[in-house]
């Protein structure tokens, strides 16, 4: 079976299925609801299903039975479950049903009664048919008169439990399919409902609008409606004008005036326009004293529009009143009535800017046209005169426009003013900082120029004259540009942010929101870039300066000191005008700029010299410095990486120089006779400059010696003294200076001494 085959005849195999049980087709068309069909019998009791004797009868009415299951089982798919019931017997229809089954429950039947429980899901029928779309609900109507049903109940029964618009929120469109019914096509953002040769373009009706857009559309008219309750016992969930308005398509032929399911519609879509659009709606007992309505929310309903002093009323006490309303209309059709009215509702919601007054001229205009007519009249009324009604309206909003499109431009102009005095407010706090800027650091480099220029007067240079300067500029740059025109400037900067977006929230709730964010555009916001850019830019410098103030508070002073502490060395060598002995040795250093005020020093090894003493170091002028260094402090130099020789002034750096390639001067001792002592174990060595000796080993042995005080006198005194002869020995004799030289012992023999040892 095609596609196209399915919406033929859509309820025949159900209406065949009825006829071969003997069951009426109209409790079917009963039993269907916009989600499902539903027939349920407990006691069904016919005699359709009594089989023949003869055996041909009773075959052929076995395979019409299978037949007819077949078909249903084909036509309606998984939506199908078809259930017969006889107690130990049951029969399911479904694909796996065969026809000894189904004559095995015909004979168990023979008349006696048993259940019968039909379903057809719609959902599942809209898939088995290929029915699906994007954004969209489907809701297949097998028996016209079920929709029409389903569209003749009150508002608010329209989005029950049952309700054709159950669960509409906005965010689906609801696609209605009756294929049995021909010539219908309405259509609208939230509704379609097609029938006949219509369902077959059923593509060409889903939802082109975003959904999310649909969605935002209804829930701002029920915030609306939260914020401003004009119901009293009417309860409606999501049902809008915008779910109910259709209209038929473009081309296209309205629906007759005797059209059903169009009444309905278009009367539900009459009554919801006047539920939001009237000053105050209610359900309950109306003016003349009627009864109050059976059900919460059902009919009567009384809409009251009120302004300034008019006011009407319009009751609408059940739904023949408004089938009545519709069917009696003359001149524009009931149809374009409804529209009308619907227009007017979608006109006054779908957009939130000045929604108060378009509502507000509504009212006027319908409890001004209204108001000496009889409340029960007024419904009818309503349908007669909307086209005037709604003339009425739009000259009345021409009216209203026309005197707020003065006051509109104003604010247009007002929004332009507020625009350009926060650009120029910004502008020109820009310019302040940007000129305190400046000054401040012009100011700060003629502080430092001029505290520097004030100490170097003084010598040596003063740092306190400096610091002085600088520190009392530093104060002040923390306190008032930077503690106080920062400040001032970034309250001001927020004030004016703070008071343009007051005045921009002000604009929106008289203008819109979009309208003021195109005039402002982005104008505020790259001049509050701009400004904050700039803002930061002078901070940063100022803390920059404050760093460098500090830095050369800290620095210059010292390096200052060092420039003037500067000078030269140029060489180091021997005195040749003051002779050297054992214990030193003269030095003479060339340089330039030595300064006898000045704090110089002089390291040589481990010995330090320096001119405050008055005795190690001496200034001879600028350019000489003479230094008595001890032999071994010249001996260690010697030894030290570089053999230098540093010399420093005051705060200036430290300068080496080298030692002279030769060993430093030393006066060399002489031996006149070297005696044995009566131990065996000392030498005693005669001679001048014995002092000048540092150290004697003898075939790498260290000798212990020892000076005598008149420094003539030397003892040498070591165990090796008694195992070998002194003389013939090769001693090698270090001097101070660290020359080396080797020397032959000639002895001499303390008899005296060796007698009284025995010898």
């Amino acid at each position: 079976m095609t596609v196209a085959e399915h919406w033929r005849e859509p309820a025949a195999e159900l209406e065949k299925f009825a006829e071969v049980i003997g069951l009426d087709p109209v409790k079917l068309d009963l039993t269907e609801w916009p989600d499902e069909l539903v027939y349920d019998n407990t006691e069904f009791q016919t005699d359709a299903l009594n089989l023949s004797e003869e055996p041909s009868v009773r075959a052929e009415k076995v395979n019409t039975l299978n037949q007819v299951f077949q078909n249903l089982t084909r036509k309606y798919g998984p939506a199908l479950a078809l259930r017969l019931n006889l107690g130990v017997e049951e029969l399911i229809v479904n694909s796996a049903l065969t026809v000894p089954g189904i004559e095995s429950f015909c004979e168990a039947v023979t008349g006696s009664p048993f259940e019968i429980h039909l379903r057809i899901n719609k959902q599942k029928l809209a898939s088995h048919w290929d029915v699906a779309g994007p954004s969209s609900i489907f809701k297949i109507f097998l028996f016209p008169e079920a929709l029409n049903r389903a569209v003749g109940v009150s508002l608010t029964e329209l989005e029950g439990d049952k309700g054709l618009m159950r669960g509409m929120t906005g965010e689906h469109k609801l696609i209605v399919l009756v294929p049995d019914h021909n010539g219908i096509a309405l259509n609208g953002d939230y509704l379609t409902v097609l029938g006949g040769e219509h369902v077959l373009r059923w593509k060409e009706y889903l939802p082109t609008a975003k959904p999310a857009d649909a969605l935002n559309k209804v829930r701002a008219i029920r915030e609306h409606l939260r914020e401003s309750p004009r119901w009293t016992g009417i309860e409606l969930e999501y049902l809008t004008p915008l779910h109910l308005y259709v209209s038929w398509p473009d081309g296209g032929v309205a629906p007759g005036r005797d059209e059903p399911i169009a009444q309905g519609l278009f009367g539900q879509l009459l009554i919801c326009s006047l539920l939001y659009m009237a000053s105050t709606s209610r359900s309950g007992e109306i003016a003349g004293g009627g009864a109050a309505a059976p059900a919460m929310g059902d009919y009567p309903w009384t809409f009251t529009f009120s302004a300034k002093k008019y006011l009407a009323r319009v009751e609408v006490t059940s739904k023949a009143v408004v089938r009545q309303a519709l069917a009696t209309s003359a001149g524009l059709s009931s149809w374009e009535s409804c529209r009308k009215f619907g227009s007017l509702a979608k006109w006054v919601f779908e957009e939130e800017r000045a929604l108060v007054h378009r509502l507000a001229v509504i009212e006027v205009v319908i409890a001004s046209s209204l108001q000496d007519n009889e409340p029960s009249a007024n419904l009818s009324e309503l349908v007669r005169r909307a086209d005037d009604l709604t003339d009425r309206v739009w000259n009345r909003w021409d009216d209203f426009m026309e005197d707020k499109l003065g006051k509109y431009f104003l604010q247009l102009k007002q929004v332009e003013d507020a625009v350009t005095t926060t650009t120029n407010n910004h502008k020109d706090q820009i310019q302040t900082l940007t000129k305190s800027l400046t000054d401040n650091m012009l100011a700060a480099v003629g502080v430092v120029i001029g505290s520097f220029i004030a100490a170097i007067f003084k010598s040596p240079f003063e740092n306190y004259i400096f610091w002085i300067g600088t520190g009392i500029y530093l104060v002040y740059l923390v306190v008032f540009p930077i503690g106080v025109g920062l400040v001032t400037a970034w309250q001001r900067f927020t004030d004016s942010r703070d008071g343009f977006s007051k005045s921009e929230r002000e604009f929106a709730q008289r203008l819109s929101i979009a309208e003021v964010a195109q005039i402002v555009g982005n104008t505020v916001t790259v001049s509050e870039r701009r400004f904050k850019k700039w803002f930061n830019f002078t901070w940063v410098s100022y803390a920059l300066v404050v760093l460098l103030l500090l830095f050369a508070m800290w620095l210059l002073p010292h390096e200052i000191h060092r420039w003037s502490d500067n000078f030269e060395v140029n060489g180091l060598d021997y005195s040749r005008s003051q002779p050297p002995s054992s214990d030193v040795v003269p030095l003479i250093i060339r340089g330039a700029n030595f300064d006898k005020d000045k704090e110089i020093v002089v390291k040589i090894g481990d010995g330090t010299f320096t001119n405050t003493d008055g005795q190690t170091l001496k200034v001879l002028g600028s350019s000489i410095l003479t230094v008595t260094a001890r032999q071994e402090d010249l001996t260690k130099a010697r030894t030290q990486a570089g053999q230098a020789v540093s010399v420093t002034q005051g705060a200036a750096g430290s300068k080496t120089l080298s030692l002279p390639v030769d060993l430093a001067p030393i006066p060399k001792p002489t031996y006149d006779k070297w005696v044995i002592g009566g131990d065996n174990h000392s030498v005693q060595v005669f001679g001048s400059n014995l002092s000048a000796i540092s150290e004697i080993t003898y075939d790498n042995h260290k000798l212990k010696i020892t000076p005598s005080t008149d420094l003539k006198t030397l003892v040498i005194s070591e165990e090796v003294a008694s195992k070998e002869p002194w003389p013939g020995r090769k001693l090698l004799v270090k001097l101070r200076n660290g020359e080396t030289t080797p020397q032959d012992v000639s002895l001499t023999i303390d008899k005296k001494a060796r007698r009284s040892n025995g010898e």
